[in-house]
């Protein structure tokens, strides 16, 4: 019988009793803000549940989830799971037209926003958004201040949802009506959407604090953003392993540092740049961060990852070790046990992390499975594993075979001694600071641009940030305005996320091409030394 993400936390404070700390968020000055307790957490939970409910939010119904890390992401979180609610995350880096993809799939009766986070003014990215949604008229707004609340008529304010409330009884658990929505860059134009139950959840949840070496007691720092997967999976699996989490709404790595020494933190995960900026900050003192013993690093930058595994002066019970995930299987799919190789620990991957979940490779041509050792296309299956793209079914044909293996497109290799180990892309996906970015979502919003006939953006690694995008445009017949490439540069960085946007646009009058048996085929490989030529000169 499958147990609830509820049920499941709700053992764990019985275990480690209910008023040890839970949840906390690291503030600016390095401080833990918004403490909260198991009983606590678990209470809230139940309170937004009911307020949900007050609402008239029912069983099945999609709410967005516009916040930083920060303890009321993990309250909702619960409440929605509670409710039998989905959740659809949004990064605050996303601008309005970003977000309104994100709601195109699953319109949603109501909104979680941060409001006075960095600056931004992310409830009016939301009403940009919503614009378009039919009912928009309908959806509630929940804000949560992070400084003062904006005061703006019919917006309901976090910590009193609910405050009225009545016992009411859970919605009847089913394991796999989604919970979570998760968006994955891959090969079509835009964000592929993958939904996750409570089954697939509790089967990775349990296995990864298992694996990943978590206990009661301990603290992990969290400052990868929960609406992305790995963020999310980390915190979850934190505490139902029942240990306390500490999360960082943003990421500096001399604030970090101190706070590995300052709360005692026992295990840190993020990508590559993360980990070695921690590391390498003056503000890292061995001493007081003698409890550190585990970081877990995604290769986000492209560099070698030899040097984090190496041991460092001080940090005598610290082990570094690469894991890999994805949207579509959850992260943590393949991580080394501790004690494992430095060589093993500085490559993705590892052992498979649950025994539900299956792995093969295969030839990518022939679809014939690969030899051991050799290296194909990584293929996945499972009860963790998803089933489709939501509201995709041309990209759900791509990816998702008869027999129920995902095909990941990623280059890897499975090793005699049972090792699934990640070499990389098979397709042209860029990472880009830490996200996994489609080039044909750029293109799409290039294409849109007045003046863009065709677009197609390529990739430069440019070490510690991972690629940065270069786009090259053909003019349309009837644009004769002068400044093309300084326009389409504007847009970019009015209408997508800081990080997507083009670092160069170079105009040309045609993309090198080559034909092909089903015609002809852009040479991505011309414009990548074309694009290489413009960002190292």
């Amino acid at each position: 019988m499958v147990r609830g993400l509820v049920e499941a936390i709700a053992a764990t404070a019985e275990r480690v009793g209910a008023g040890t700390t839970a949840v906390s968020t690291l503030d600016a000055a390095g401080g833990a803000s918004h403490v909260l307790t198991y009983r606590q957490l678990l209470e809230e939970s139940e309170r937004v549940a009911a307020g949900f409910a007050e609402l008239g939010l029912r069983v099945g119904d999609t709410i967005a989830v516009f916040l930083p890390n920060v303890s009321q992401w993990l309250v909702t979180e619960l409440a929605a799971a509670r409710a039998g609610l989905i959740v659809a995350p949004i990064n605050t880096k996303y601008r309005s037209s970003e977000v309104a993809r994100i709601l195109s799939v699953n319109p949603v009766r109501a909104a979680v926003v941060a409001t006075g986070f960095l600056g931004l003014d992310l409830a009016g990215i939301l009403d940009a958004a919503l614009a378009d949604q039919a009912d928009r008229d309908q959806v509630r707004v929940i804000e949560v201040p992070l400084g003062h609340p904006t005061g703006r008529p019919g917006v309901i304010l976090f910590e009193e949802l609910g405050a009225q409330r009545q016992p009411r009884v859970p919605a009847p658990l089913d394991p796999d009506r989604p919970l979570n929505l998760l968006f994955s860059s891959g090969t079509t134009s835009s964000p592929k959407t993958v939904a996750h139950g409570q089954r697939s959840l509790m089967t990775r949840l349990g296995a990864a604090g298992e694996r990943l070496d978590i206990h009661p007691g301990d603290v992990v720092l969290c400052a990868l953003p929960i609406c992305g997967a790995w963020g999310l999976s980390i915190s979850l699996a934190t505490l139902v392993a029942g240990a306390g989490l500490l999360l960082a709404p943003t990421f500096n790595g001399d604030v970090i540092a101190r706070a590995v020494g300052d709360h005692r933190v026992t295990h840190f995960h993020g990508g590559d740049d993360m980990v070695r900026s921690i590391l390498d900050s003056p503000e890292l003192n061995p001493a007081r961060a003698a409890a550190w013993r585990s970081a877990t690093f995604g290769n986000f930058s492209g560099k070698d990852t030899a040097d984090l595994v190496s041991p460092r002066p001080g940090l005598v019970h610290l082990e570094v070790s690469g894991a890999y995930g994805s949207s579509e299987a959850l992260p943590f799919i393949a991580v080394d046990p501790p004690g494992a190789p430095p060589a093993h620990r500085a490559s993705a991957g590892g052992p498979l992390v649950d025994r539900m979940t299956e792995a093969r490779v295969v030839d990518p041509d022939t679809g014939s499975v690969c030899a051991e050792g050799a290296s194909g296309e990584l293929l996945l299956r499972g009860t963790v594993v998803a089933k489709e793209y939501v509201g995709n079914p041309a990209a759900t044909a791509d990816a998702f075979d008869d027999e129920g293996w995902f095909h990941t497109g990623d280059l890897a290799q499975i090793t005699a001694e049972g090792r699934v180990v990640f070499l990389g892309r098979l397709r042209d996906s860029l990472r880009i600071r830490g996200f996994l970015v489609d080039p044909g979502e750029i293109e799409e919003f290039l294409t849109s641009v007045p003046g863009v006939a065709a677009a197609q953006v390529v990739g430069v690694l440019s070490p510690p940030h991972g690629d940065v995008p270069v786009a090259f445009i053909v003019r349309s017949n009837h644009d004769a305005e002068d400044g093309l490439e300084e326009r389409v540069l504007a847009a970019c960085r009015a209408g997508l996320a800081a990080f997507k946007a083009p670092v160069a646009v170079i105009v040309v009058e045609s993309f090198p091409s080559v034909d092909g048996p089903n015609g002809p085929k852009v040479k991505r490989q011309d414009l990548q030394e074309m694009a290489r030529a413009v960002v190292t000169s």
